[in-house]
């Protein structure tokens, strides 16, 4: 065997493409991939390559013998019909509508109708491969068959041209999606109708394996790359999970607002009727169902807002606010949660600190009015007490609020996992609750960047202590007056005139009832065009209008009551979808301000101040 340097120029191409296939299919190998179809086939068509491969280098190395010339010639030829065979069902299979994906063959539930495919295309497949075997050549000059003529290269030639024709053809078929992740397979088509063009004109160079080669590399460096495959199996779970996310939004707040409709009429009139004439055993029965809708109301809440910062949605919201004042509202919820039990809840806040503060205030209060609920509910009796210090520098305070009670105390095994959503603590053996409370006040905390630390032992109470930094506006403020005040100012607004807008008749009746006490004149609509009717034949003080009514909703009925000649009427929205920008964004659409429900009545009392004393 001699290798002249005229055989070793036309090895050149074979020789290297052996070796870098060789090396490219161990490599494909030993990566970690799921066997889909598509993966078996590339083995198969990778296999199929460098059986080929070495069939031409033995071509250029034996270059004595006729007969082993003419028979590898044939096998050459052969294996580059099964190689274009089996690169056409891949791509028949990768733009299947059927291809279930990133599963397992064995595992897919496509494996019949697969299997069938495969079996009817290998039938063609030996019917086109068979004649490559024995269809006649012509040898070169020099008697051998390594630049071959005749009947068997140009049907060989014809048949690989049918098989690029049908890859354009499957490629310009293909859906958008998965037309763009075979994109590359342009390449290969550029690459194929080159190569056979060369081939055809210029015998001599000899180049297909080299073609072919590098066509199944680009098929593996980009569209059958296991770590491709796993980055795009990936990008689906992705989307996946943020469509999966944004129903459960969608889901979440749907149900809010449905669950606090009802709950509207619960907490309403249970607070009424609180306040009625009634036995003490009617009493305690009334505050019992108004506490359970309150907590109620805390649940879905709960539940609502973990989701938002989860998903990123919620934001951080600044206002400017009273430190005492923000203390005084939670100490009041506080003690109307407490019930009849004997405890004390005592808040002592340093004299010292700086009064009016920028941060977000319903976040802040959100947060203290968990923990002390938390406390409330586990101390039978004894104290709670809420400790407000702070560290002072420059513009900003560092509020270190203390919440500390003396009822059972949370047991040592229970505490790594107490701010875990939705797991449930346990206190002293006591079921605590929904797991939503703490879970998401760590949530809020985190959300402005504090702290938050619990101390707590079995049977010697809970501390939760909490570091805000906030913003300083001034040292005092003229209208604080104390902290323990829970009266609540009725105003007599005898003259005035209301109209409530809801498209829900139990939450018409009430609004009117939370208003009857302040002996108002309510006047009611059940639609939007109710509402504009009335207005352009009545005089109102104030409207009130819920946002999410069918035919038209809150801000286009506001839009079309703004187009009435002479209309400045204040209008506040009754909204069931309450969120820590709501102020904000119904100010944006023309309110002058809104109301969440269940509306809370010290909340309505605020807002009838405001706009009708």
């Amino acid at each position: 065997m001699t290798i002249t340097s005229e055989t070793a120029k036309y090895m050149l191409f074979a020789f290297s493409a052996l070796v870098y296939s060789i090396l490219m299919f161990v490599l494909y190998m030993k990566k970690k991939k799921v066997m889909t179809l598509e993966n078996i086939l590339c083995v198969v068509f990778f296999i199929c390559l460098i059986f080929q491969l070495i069939v031409n280098n033995s071509n250029f190395l034996i270059t004595k013998s006729e007969l082993f010339s003419r028979i590898t010639k044939q096998l050459h030829n052969s294996l580059f019909i099964l190689w274009g065979g089996l690169v056409t069902l891949y791509f028949i299979v990768t733009v299947s509508k059927e291809n279930p994906g990133y599963i397992a063959f064995k595992d897919s539930p496509k494996k019949p109708y697969f299997m069938s495919l495969i079996k009817k295309y290998i039938i063609f497949l030996i019917c086109v491969w068979i004649p490559a075997l024995f269809l006649p050549q012509t040898p070169g000059e020099d008697g051998l068959y390594m630049v071959s003529h005749g009947i068997a290269p140009t049907y060989c030639y014809a048949v690989f041209g049918i098989f690029i024709v049908s890859w354009f053809i499957l490629f310009f078929k293909a859906p958008k999606e998965i037309k763009k992740r075979i994109m590359p397979m342009t390449y290969v088509l550029f690459i194929g109708v080159i190569g056979a063009v060369i081939q055809i004109f210029l015998p001599h160079l000899y180049i297909t394996c080299a073609i072919t080669a590098l066509a199944t590399h680009i098929i593996y460096l980009s569209i059958a790359n296991p770590d491709l495959n796993m980055i795009e199996d990936l990008n689906m779970a992705r989307e996946g999970v943020e469509r999966a996310n944004k129903a459960k939004s969608e889901f979440l707040s749907n149900m809010t607002h449905e669950i606090r409709t009802p709950l509207n009429a619960i907490v309403g009139f249970s607070e009424a009727l609180s306040e009625e004439e009634m036995s003490a055993e009617n009493k305690e029965d009334v505050e019992i169902i108004n506490n359970s809708a309150v907590n109620l109301l805390d649940i879905v809440n709960g539940i609502l807002d973990i989701s938002k910062i989860d998903s990123g949605k919620l934001e951080v919201t600044k206002s400017t606010y009273i430190l005492n004042k923000l203390i005084n509202e939670v100490i009041v919820v506080a003690n109307k949660r407490k019930g009849e039990k004997p405890i004390e809840i005592k808040a002592n806040v340093n004299k010292d600190l700086p009064q009016v503060l920028n941060g977000d205030a319903i976040k802040v209060r959100t947060i203290l009015t968990s923990i002390l609920s938390n406390a409330v509910k586990y101390t039978e009796s004894g104290k709670v007490t809420i400790d407000v210090d702070g560290y002072v520098k420059e513009d900003k305070i560092r509020l270190i609020i203390n919440i500390e009670d003396s009822g059972k105390g949370i047991k040592k095994e229970t505490l790594p996992t107490l701010f875990t959503s939705y797991e449930l603590g346990e206190k002293s053996g006591t079921i605590e609750g929904s797991g939503l409370g703490v879970a998401l006040t760590k949530k809020l905390v985190e959300l402005m960047g504090g702290k938050i630390h619990v101390k707590s032992g079995e049977g010697v109470g809970t501390s939760f202590i909490i570091g805000i930094d906030q913003d300083i506006i001034a040292k005092t403020s003229n209208e604080v007056e104390g902290i323990y005040s829970e009266e609540l100012e009725i105003y007599d607004l005898s003259g005035k005139k209301i109209l409530v807008v809801d498209d829900n008749g139990v939450n018409l009746k009430v609004a009117k009832r939370l208003l009857k006490e302040y002996k108002i004149e309510v006047d009611l609509a059940e639609s939007g065009q109710e509402c504009i009717d009335k207005v352009k034949t009545n005089k109102y003080d104030l409207i009130m209008m819920d946002d999410f009514m069918p035919v038209m909703d809150g801000p286009t009925t506001l839009t079309n009551l703004k187009q009435i000649e002479g209309f400045n009427i204040p209008v506040i929205a009754l909204t069931a979808n309450s969120e820590s920008d709501s102020k904000s964004k119904y100010v944006g659409l023309g309110f002058n301000n809104y109301l969440a429900k269940p509306i809370v009545k010290e909340e309505l009392n605020k807002e009838l101040k405001e706009f009708l004393v």
